[in-house]
């Protein structure tokens, strides 16, 4: 097929692919009997031609790089929530921290798998010993943090000061997503809140801080501790949700997915690896700098109110998409001077800053010139 033929079909096929495909956090239903199954997609029962087979493997590879990276660095974050229950201090939160900003920028990177069907069908799935889908319970945001705990105006608010309620997973799986989608206890935001909230961890582990009056200072210190098991509780189901959803990843091998179809009846089942790259732009990055409804600021500020460090963020969606770009077998050296520069720019934004809009129009046009070159670089290799 002559290039600029093969150029315009290609662009037709990814033009519905756009930022609109970013949908708000629904609260998922519960499970009635038994819980759905995903259609496996795995490697199919006849042979695959050595070309497939090796595409296969370069999946394969990538896919288990970036569970096993979510799934390490959870597992230290859980080690320093421990660590942080066992000697609280103000240098063991900090410690923790910083792994939940390495554990959260590596899941941005992880959820670049799972932006084509297959994939994506799995996080509507149910670990077992939760009834919520993996997609709610690992990274949604954003939450109301008063129904976590103190915040301004409201000292005594949510389960931290629920004395009456013992800290647990069975409590989590009680009042996660409880008649609202913002009353969020499972994931990395509530787990964001309880590390770096003013109120909370923060003021007890402070040694500057006013401390509590003597008749007060047991209330105080039952807190803390309801604080630290909380901390200690999220992270323990945040590794065993991740070794779930890896598992889960094998068993339905959803790799096919990322193949070319012999008889493609989907957009996205005709250039599947370009289809992926389309959409990490699409969603992961541009449908995050559209502005919020009804406020100031910008969608991936949701993932950083309380951290307020937006480097990390960008850093692992850019990284899921050079990641996946890996799987392209020809050279993508043209593109990389676009990427590099993309990534400077996200970087480089605020967490907070409301009035950066000059700032984000210049990542949106990075962002839509890399997938413009994109097309044009799968056209050549292709052809």
């Amino acid at each position: 097929m002559p290039l600029r033929a093969f150029l315009v079909v290609l662009s037709l096929s990814v033009l519905a692919t756009a930022c609109s495909d970013r949908k708000d956090a629904q609260v998922p239903s519960k499970p009635s009997g038994q819980k759905p199954e995903v259609e496996s997609t795995g490697v199919p029962a006849s042979e695959p031609s050595p070309e497939k087979q090796e595409k296969l493997s370069r999946v394969s590879t990538l896919s288990e790089q970036l569970h096993q990276q979510a799934l390490n660095d959870a597992v230290a974050l859980h080690a320093s929530t421990t660590n942080l229950r066992k000697n609280h201090s103000f240098e063991t939160l900090q410690k923790s921290r910083e792994l939940w900003l390495a554990s959260h920028r590596s899941l941005q990177a992880l959820w670049s798998l799972y932006v084509l069907d297959s994939p994506a069908e799995l996080l509507k799935q149910h670990p077992n010993n939760s009834s919520f889908q993996y997609r709610s319970i690992l990274d949604q945001t954003p939450l109301l943090p008063g129904y976590l705990d103190t915040v301004e105006g409201y000292p005594a608010s949510g389960l931290v000061h629920a004395l009456d309620l013992p800290i647990s997973h069975a409590l989590l799986e009680e009042k996660h997503l409880f008649a609202d989608p913002l009353f969020l206890t499972y994931g990395m935001h509530p787990l964001e809140f309880m590390l770096w909230s003013k109120s909370g961890l923060s003021a007890d582990l402070n040694s500057d801080a006013p401390q509590p009056a003597t008749t007060a200072s047991e209330d105080a210190m039952q807190v803390m501790q309801r604080r630290l098991e909380l901390v200690d509780t999220l992270s323990t189901d945040l590794v065993s949700y991740l070794t779930q959803l890896k598992a889960l990843w094998h068993q339905k091998s959803p790799l096919n997915a990322f193949l070319p179809s012999d008889t493609p009846t989907k957009r996205n089942e005709q250039h599947p690896q370009l289809e992926q790259v389309m959409r990490i732009i699409d969603r992961l990055i541009l449908a995050e700098l559209t502005p919020l409804e009804g406020e100031p600021g910008w969608h991936y500020q949701e993932h950083m109110v309380y951290a307020e460090d937006s480097a990390h963020f960008w850093q692992g969606r850019v990284d899921g998409l050079t990641s996946s770009l890996t799987l392209w077998k020809n050279n993508t050296a043209p593109v990389e001077q676009e990427v590099s520069e993309l990534r400077e720019c996200l970087i480089a934004l605020s967490p907070t800053d409301t009035k950066q809009q000059e700032q984000i129009q210049s990542c949106e046009a990075l962002a839509l010139s890399l997938r413009e070159k994109l097309i044009i670089r799968f056209s050549e290799i292709s052809s």
